[in-house]
């Protein structure tokens, strides 16, 4: 089990590294507001390493291994969820490192949270559609994915006059679920959504056909 984590998360580790840099150039400038494009790309990292970590995945051998279903999608899924919560980490270094010259702490954490919780429910999503479709189709789907994200994210940023990360953050939904009436209940229901994917996600792979 010890040897298919390794395998498993390599891609996943190698785009943390990748995703950590990101702020490093900036913030030695002085633009610590990064954080918040950085919070926006977490979907399309995490998009990212499903892919390549799925395309070299070998399911006809695992499933001659002694490990059920169950415990391969627990470990694929806790993978996602780590790897979502490790860039939630990076994100607020680089939060705390900005202060509250980029606005409330509450309000900037709440923005990477939601983009860190999406880009685990994205990788959910991805993860489910391989093994229901196969990394062969869903290749092509989720490049083009990325491309849109990036194109999303990329192109209001750099159209201004003089690029600016400010403002995003100041977005009424994470004021509003900055505060914990909101967000706890808010929490209690993703953790509800994210058992839920694991449940389908256990049944998709029992049905599926290695490749």
């Amino acid at each position: 089990m010890t040897g298919l984590l390794r395998k498993a998360s390599l891609f996943y580790f190698t785009h943390l590294l990748t995703f950590s840099m990101i702020g490093v150039l900036p913030s030695s400038e002085g633009i610590y507001g990064v954080f918040i494009v950085m919070s926006a790309l977490v979907p399309m990292w995490m998009s990212s390493a499903v892919l390549w970590s799925e395309r070299m995945e070998n399911y006809r051998f695992l499933k001659l291994l002694p490990i059920t279903g169950n415990e391969i999608v627990t470990l694929k899924l806790s993978i996602i969820a780590g790897s979502g919560l490790a860039a939630l980490g990076i994100i607020t270094v680089y939060i705390l490192t900005a202060g509250e010259s980029w606005g409330p702490f509450s309000i900037n954490f709440i923005t990477a949270f939601t983009g860190c919780l999406i880009g685990i429910l994205v990788a959910y999503v991805w993860q489910i559609c391989v093994w229901k479709f196969g990394i062969q189709l869903m290749t092509p789907i989720i490049l083009v994915s990325v491309f849109l994200q990036f194109l999303l994210i990329m192109i209001p940023l750099v159209s201004r006059q003089r690029p600016d990360v400010k403002g995003i953050n100041d977005l009424a939904v994470f004021h509003l679920f900055s505060h914990p009436a909101w967000f706890l209940p808010s929490l209690v229901l993703i953790v509800l959504a994210g058992c839920g994917l694991r449940l389908l996600a256990v049944q998709v792979f029992e049905q599926s056909e290695p490749e």
